[in-house]
């Protein structure tokens, strides 16, 4: 699905960088040099160009960069730098040493479900540590994500107001996974844990 989504948006990229090739073409015959129009062709080119950046912002969010280039795991290493780290939270890291060919949708899916629990931690935690840890196995992948901070209330997991822990519920789900997420007590951490069955997740080649 996600690769639909970026063929579809792929195409009106290119046009509007056409349409701006176009607009600076008109520009320089039409313009008669006063102030009002220069303006006119001022804000109709910054228009462009902010739309080709929320074009581009929108593609890169649904499948960073990263993901393509260098894989999932470089991927995470980079989530973790730039956002636990970087708000001071140390980060224990874990990953296969062979790490099982996965589709292009598991691999944004998983991104994306730890991004959140990531997220959570730095808004919600209060937490001096965290964990990451990813493992495989014939069967699963596992993915787990430990923090050592205020722990949550499991009442509220269900709720409208928990829009994340639904998020990646239903990103975990698509793939026929399964997703936990529990307290490990009152100021002693929450932990999120989702498994993905390789069956389900392995890449075919063409993606």
């Amino acid at each position: 699905m996600v690769a639909e989504i970026l063929s579809s948006l792929v195409a009106p990229l290119r046009l509007l960088v056409a349409t701006k090739i176009d607009v600076s073409w008109l520009r320089k015959r039409l313009d008669d040099g006063s102030e009002s129009n220069k303006l006119r062709w001022e804000r109709v080119l910054r228009c462009m160009d902010d739309g080709l950046a929320l074009k581009r912002r929108i593609i890169e969010s649904l499948r960073p960069t990263l993901l393509d280039n260098v894989g999932l795991v470089a991927a995470l290493r980079w989530l973790v730098d730039e956002t636990v780290r970087r708000a001071g939270i140390a980060c224990e890291e874990n990953y296969p040493e062979i790490m099982p060919e996965i589709s292009a949708d598991a691999r944004i899916a998983i991104y994306r479900a730890v991004q959140e629990c990531l997220m959570n931690i730095m808004k919600h935690s209060k937490a001096k540590s965290v964990l990451l840890s990813v493992t495989a196995d014939d069967d699963q992948l596992n993915i787990t994500v430990r923090d050592d901070g205020v722990g949550i209330d499991e009442s509220r997991l269900e709720t409208p107001q928990s829009q994340g822990v639904l998020g990646m519920r239903h990103r975990i789900q698509s793939l026929n996974g399964d997703l936990t997420v529990r307290s490990l007590g009152t100021n002693v951490g929450t932990e999120c844990r989702f498994t993905l069955p390789l069956l389900r997740i392995r890449s075919t080649g063409t993606q």
